[in-house]
């Protein structure tokens, strides 16, 4: 094989394994964006899946509406990142960014507290997140893991934590639990993986509303309704392109008290004619009641 052709080969293999390392980015910033992970080029969602994360702005999402069982906030040294699972570990063992206040809640969850949707014909558990952004600018969520367990984990863990060429990838030895969705593996950049994905997320208009949904199948959660869901999260630089630089972070799913998947729909323009006329007549009609209260008052 001549020189040339060698040079052409390496080069062809080069863009390939570049390509292959490529870090993908689901930008769910606008609206009506949507990625669905069976279809989006990554290798995303590595145990478990497939997923789906949109674009939302549904309001309101303050904590006392949405019911937040994960807060983050950055602290312990870490002023681009934030990272943490929900628990009910106490306020003083509260691991990694974990941030609980009087506004803000992080807590444990069991299987039978959520409620699957319906999408195309497949079930699937939805979590909402809630940005806090300075300038409600937008922020990288890099790595979600979700855990079953018969124990909640409390303060016990193991962290492989992110770094410029590592995205975050945590366990929990003590409680043996079996890990069903995976964002991303470990590495971001080597043979061992395709490419990892970067979720672009708005953060609307800070916490007064939701910005992004992220779907997970229901299949995947089995039918346990005591074991312990747990959540880990892991939100800014690194790895993601857009750092963590102001106010929590609130993960919330849907169970008995919280809001629809989606904003209700608009009403169809002859529904909204309907009402209209309705609400005409009513109007009519109490005028009509009122003219007459006050011929007899004044006969």
């Amino acid at each position: 094989m001549s020189n040339k052709v060698l040079a052409i080969t390496a080069f062809v293999l080069a863009l390939a394994n570049s390509a292959a390392s490529a870090k993908v980015v689901l930008d769910v910033t606008t609206p009506g964006s949507s990625f669905d992970g069976t279809t989006t080029p990554a290798a995303n969602a590595q145990i478990g899946g497939p997923f789906i994360v949109s674009y939302t702005d549904i309001q309101p999402t303050g904590t006392g509406v949405i019911q937040p069982f994960l807060g983050l906030r950055t602290q312990n040294g870490q002023a681009t990142q934030e990272q943490g699972y929900n628990t009910n570990a106490d306020s003083s063992q509260l691991p990694l960014d974990d941030h609980r206040t009087p506004s803000a809640f992080v807590r444990a969850l069991h299987v039978g507290q959520l409620q699957s949707v319906d999408i195309g014909g497949t079930g699937y558990i939805v979590f909402l997140l809630d940005a806090n952004q300075e300038g409600n600018n937008p922020i990288s969520l890099n790595q979600v893991q979700i855990f079953l367990s018969s124990a909640d984990p409390l303060d016990n863990y193991s962290l492989q934590g992110a770094d410029s060429s590592h995205d975050a990838v945590i366990s929990f030895p003590s409680v043996s639990p079996t890990e069903i969705f995976r964002l991303n593996d470990q590495q971001n950049n080597g043979s061992n993986l395709n490419a990892n994905t970067e979720i672009k997320v708005a953060s609307g208009h800070g916490s007064g509303s939701g910005d992004m949904f992220l779907y997970v199948k229901s299949s995947l959660f089995g039918s346990d309704t005591t074991k312990y869901v747990t959540f880990y999260a892991q939100l800014g630089t690194p790895t993601g392109a857009l750092n963590a630089n102001d106010g929590f972070e609130e993960f919330s799913t849907r169970t008995g008290t919280f809001l629809p998947p989606q904003p209700p729909p608009v009403p169809e323009p002859s529904t909204l004619a309907s009402a209209m006329v309705g609400l005409f007549v009513a109007g009519i009609m109490a005028r009509r009641r009122s003219r007459r209260r006050t011929e007899v008052a004044a006969g």
